[in-house]
């Protein structure tokens, strides 16, 4: 991402050919590359921004190459999608001041309106990009459309939601500024290839007047199927609620005083009207401050799920929209359509526009019969069709036909196929979006999805992205669960809480709760889960994540099996329900033994999954799914060994030059073996070693993962530790190895062993798992009897000794690594293996499972127990991370039977995980401390978000402390000042600036250190 347009020179020659290739080319090219030209850019946080990222997810999902040039105002506190703008290649320019009142200021605004076309034009040709989407609110966008296009005669759609005259009176223009953008308005809308409108009835104004190709298009949702228990409602109560921005006052003042002329009463029912929306004082008290908090009740604004449940609770749904006779006013409410109307019409409540008969929403409910009008301000007169109504609402007629209307208008697929008839695109409904669930990206990236990327999406139709907790790539594909360093510090001390406290594994975490709610988990709609143990999912959340989307989960090792152990090694106990473990210092260690209470809670809970399963040997299917009382009965699982780029990994010929890189000779034995204390059978290799005598070359021994495993026979051998290694240091390796050792003491499959073979390297295995069956053992890879370090040390010696049969063993694996671990196979199986399992699936999709019990039961002693706990211990979790007062009083209100005990750690021992009571109250917390993260909106470095806006609003400066903190004091800011200050100067001076007008003027530490650091960013120049 660039953010700002540097002058350049002119480039009308450049434009002028491209032009020609443009008109040459068939108008069905020009689809996969789209330039997004707005000011307000897709974002979650304003309505424009937020219709223009659902649109831009519909590209994005059909796999269209987005760019976006962007104009945003000052001070909007813009906050990004991740999903959509990763995928997107786009610039940011700085907005430019329409409101010029001289010939001197209109020359220097046309000055920079043909700087940024040039700059448009250039990034245009750079990126040959076929068509423009325009969402026109402003003179800048229109002046840039248009001059783009007499450059490039590249077509355009264009998106009109708000008459441009609305544009002129918000702005105050004069008469002869008003003709002069009117008559650019009409020009650009008659040389545009479409037409996006906001309305019906502005579709039809724009057709009659214009000629041009146009459609209406609005914000979509998803269908609403709640359904409310008709029981559950106050039946002495009539609920009249509004969501949304209020921008009809008079239309609403009136009907309020409507009703306090029924005094708040129909037939005996006591009226209440609720508003869902932010409360903003100088606005809504003016408008119900006269009102009784019995008779208006404010909820606040809530999330799109959230408000569907709430609205569903409700009688009527009001909608205002403009009585005004002023020119402008009016041809709003005939042209524009209220957002809100959206989503009264998706609940299956009755809906009424208090509107007049003009008005877009009102044509819109009469031409369907979807809802209801009062078409009058007079007061008598609102009172009067609004008993009418209240007395109609039985009609079950009106509640059909505003559901059918909703499905044939405004949801998602309509939206979709709507607006991509634009583009000469056609929804691909056979596509999958398929998100890689793992702990992080590059480190296994041949079995976690990181490796399947780009074959699949650039050469499938389909679409894969990946989401992590640590991203060590580039790759825009791949996601974090968070960028937040507070939500990091949580994890880890929940992770501390686990291990040292509960001794237990994959409860407390929020993980799951970003997970559901992050943007490409809801555009994806196939999950595909690995290592469910280091990605810290809390497993009494598993069932309601995965009943959310078609899901696959491979499993890559028998921890799913047990109450603890990744590898049980000879242990049988999972078979039986991990009673009395005896190995609890393994990985995962455990200080106290809840072994049984974990392998009992996977039995409940996998029990409740519909899911496919993916291993990848039949040994991990016979042995132990088949074996576990935990996953025995599932039926749908597949067997895939993994595979690998064989391109890659090969004998590429620098065995010599990588040797002497390295400094090792030539004429050496070189052994490349994984040092690693946990499974990998570190300490037979080295005994190994030491009990080999005399060998007849010398011995050079390379390792990766851990380093200082060898200190004891550091001084026999030339040892090179490489640590943890990628892809390239791997392949070196091999490379330069003579001999590869994966003597493991437990593996379900074993990556490196096929890397060896791929690189034309002998291996040397033990006898047990999966080793000997993937490795070809004795064939291919050489079979040592199980932890036996002395028949290891022949073995190595015997491949010393014979050349010829390194070469041969090496040669026969790189035969048999092409015929069964063919990355381009594994992709091919893996999605056929994906595209069975979504259709067997796909009714998730469909069944919308949003609801999670968090109903748990406060007298269950385990609950307590548990509570207790977390009572006992809650400094060392949320100590560091300043958790505010409202999460104690949510939390630490219980009065619990247990309060006093002082036998603390038998409290522990004796919790039962598996109890529903118990899970559900996890499920609680890590709901309760997400949902408090997410209100608390932590500062992260994001270049994208100012701290404070540009009204006299001070509600967004609350983190300014923390943010003025980071950067003056934290060494890795300190280190890269001119990177941060890069960032920092284009978005958030404006922020320092005004936080030490507001905030810290008082505050003199912080003041000095914002003045300071605002000065030092005044010395850059963008």
């Amino acid at each position: 991402m660039t953010n700002q347009f540097e002058p350049m020179v002119s480039i009308d020659d450049k434009a002028t050919a491209y032009a020609h290739s443009c008109l040459m080319d068939a108008v069905t090219n020009f689809s996969q590359d789209v330039l997004l030209l707005t000011d307000v850019p897709p974002c979650t946080n304003y309505s424009g921004g937020i219709f223009l990222n659902q649109l831009s997810e519909i590209l994005i999902n059909e796999k269209v190459n987005l760019y976006g040039v962007f104009m945003p105002p000052p001070g909007l506190n813009i906050k990004f999608d991740q999903y959509v703008i990763n995928q997107m290649n786009y610039r940011i320019l700085n907005h430019l001041h329409d409101d010029y009142i001289n010939e001197t200021e209109k020359e220097y605004y046309l000055n920079n309106i043909e700087i940024i076309v040039n700059n448009t034009v250039e990034f245009i040709l750079n990126n040959d990009i076929k068509m423009i989407w325009c969402y026109i609110q402003c003179e800048n966008i229109l002046r840039i459309l248009d001059e783009v296009y007499k450059k490039t005669k590249i077509p355009y759609t264009v998106q009109i939601m708000d008459p441009i005259e609305w544009y002129m009176k918000e702005r105050n223009f004069n008469d002869e500024k008003k003709q002069d953008l009117l008559k650019l308005f009409d020009t650009v809308i008659n040389n545009a290839y479409f037409c996006f409108t906001a309305s019906q009835n502005m579709n039809q104004i724009y057709k009659a007047k214009y000629q041009v190709n146009c459609d209406y298009i609005t914000v979509s949702n998803e269908e609403n199927n709640f359904l409310y228990d008709n029981k559950l409602r106050d039946q002495n109560q009539i609920i009249i609620a509004m969501a949304g921005q209020i921008y009809c006052t008079d239309e609403i003042i009136s009907f309020l005083q409507a009703l306090e002329n029924m005094n708040w009463k129909f037939r005996n029912k006591n009226i209440i009207f609720k508003y869902f929306g932010k409360f903003v004082s100088e606005i809504h008290g003016n408008i119900f401050g006269n009102y009784s908090s019995e008779n208006i009740i404010f909820m606040n604004y809530l999330p799109q799920s959230e408000l569907d449940i709430e609205l569903i609770k409700c009688d009527l749904l009001y909608c205002p929209y403009f009585f005004s006779n002023d020119e402008v006013f009016k041809k709003i409410s005939i042209e524009s359509f209220p957002s809100k109307l959206i989503t009264y019409l998706n609940t299956g409540i009755h809906t009424v526009v208090h509107g007049p008969d003009h008005c877009s929403p009102a044509s819109f409910l009469e031409n369907n019969n979807c809802g209801y009008v009062i078409n009058s301000l007079n007061v008598n007169e609102i009172q009067s069709q609004l008993e009418l109504i209240l007395a109609d609402i039985p009609s079950s007629q009106i509640l059909e036909n505003a559901k059918k209307t909703f499905k044939a208008n405004f949801t998602k697929d309509i939206i979709s196929s709507k607006f991509l008839k634009a583009f000469n695109l056609t929804p691909n409904e056979f596509r999958l979006k398929i998100l890689e669930v793992n702990n992080m990206d590059v480190y296994g990236a041949r079995f976690n999805g990181f490796d399947m990327i780009e074959p699949i999406n650039n050469n499938t139709d389909h679409i894969i992205n990946q989401i992590v907790t640590y991203k060590y790539s580039d790759n825009k594909k791949v996601y974090k669960f968070y960028e937040n360093s507070k939500i990091e510090q949580l994890e880890i001390n929940f992770r501390n809480f686990e291990d040292n406290v509960l001794s237990v594994h994959s409860q407390f975490s929020i993980i799951g709760e970003l997970l559901l709610n992050s943007s490409v988990f809801n555009q994806s709609n196939f999950i595909h889960y690995h290592m469910i143990h280091n990605t810290k999912l809390p497993l009494p959340f598993l069932t309601h994540l995965f009943a959310q989307k078609p899901t696959v989960i491979t499993i890559h090792d028998p921890w799913n099996f047990t109450g603890r152990c990744v590898h049980p090694y000879e242990c049988k106990k999972w078979q039986t329900g991990c009673e009395s473990c005896e190995y609890l210092d393994t990985l995962f260690p455990f200080k106290e033994d809840n072994c049984r209470y974990l392998w009992k809670q996977k039995e409940k809970i996998n029990k409740e999954w519909d899911i496919d399963i993916i291993v990848s040997t039949s040994y991990l299917n016979e042995e132990f799914i088949k074996q576990s009382p935990i996953t025995k009965h599932f039926k749908n699982v597949h067997i895939l060994p993994f595979g690998l780029d064989l391109n890659k990994f090969k004998d590429n010929g620098t065995k010599i030059s990588a040797r002497k890189e390295l400094g090792i000779p030539e004429d050496d034995i070189v052994i490349f073996f994984r040092s690693q204390v946990h499974f990998k059978g570190i300490e037979f290799i080295v005994e190994a070693l030491e009990l080999l005598e005399n060998p007849n070359k010398n011995i050079t021994l390379v390792t990766c993962s851990e380093i200082g495993n060898l200190s004891s026979i550091s001084k026999k051998y030339n040892i090179i530790e490489l640590g943890n290694i990628v892809d390239e240091q791997i392949i070196m390796a091999f490379n330069i190895c003579d001999i590869f050792l994966m003597p493991t003491k437990a593996e379900t499959f074993g990556v490196m062993a096929i890397e060896a073979m791929a690189c034309s390297r002998p291996i040397i295995v033990f006898d047990n798992m999966t080793l000997p069956f993937i490795t070809f053992t004795p064939d291919c890879g050489v079979l040592v009897e199980n932890k036996n370090s002395k028949k290891l040390m022949e073995a190595i010696k015997f491949l010393i000794d014979d050349p010829n049969e390194r070469t041969r063993r090496g040669e026969l694996g790189r035969k048999l690594a092409e015929e069964h671990y063919d990355m381009n196979q594994y992709n091919k199986k893996i999605l056929e293996i994906y595209e069975k399992a979504y259709e067997r699936q796909k009714y998730k999709l469909e069944d919308k499972n949003t609801d999670i019990d968090f109903n748990f039961d406060i007298s269950n002693v385990n609950v307590q127990k548990l509570i207790y706990t977390i009572k006992q211990n809650y400094k060392s979790l949320f100590g560091k991370n300043k958790i505010p007062l409202k999460f104690e009083l949510d939390i630490l209100k219980f009065n619990l039977d247990l309060e006093g005990t002082t036998n603390s750690k038998s409290l522990i021992k004796d919790i039962d995980y598996s109890d529903n009571e118990v899970m559900k109250f996890i499920n609680y917390f890590n709901h309760q401390v997400y949902k408090l993260y997410k209100e608390e909106a932590f500062f992260t470095y994001n270049s994208s978000n100012k701290l404070i806006s540009s009204d006299n609003s001070i509600s967004d400066v609350s983190g300014i402390s923390n943010y003025v903190d980071a950067v003056v004091n934290d060494p890795v800011a300190k280190r890269s000042k001119v990177y941060k200050a890069y960032f920092y100067a284009r978005y958030d001076r404006y922020s320092l600036k005004e936080a030490v007008k507001r905030r810290l003027t008082n505050k003199p530490r912080l003041y000095n250190a914002a003045k300071k650091y605002y000065n030092f960013l005044k010395r850059f120049k963008f």
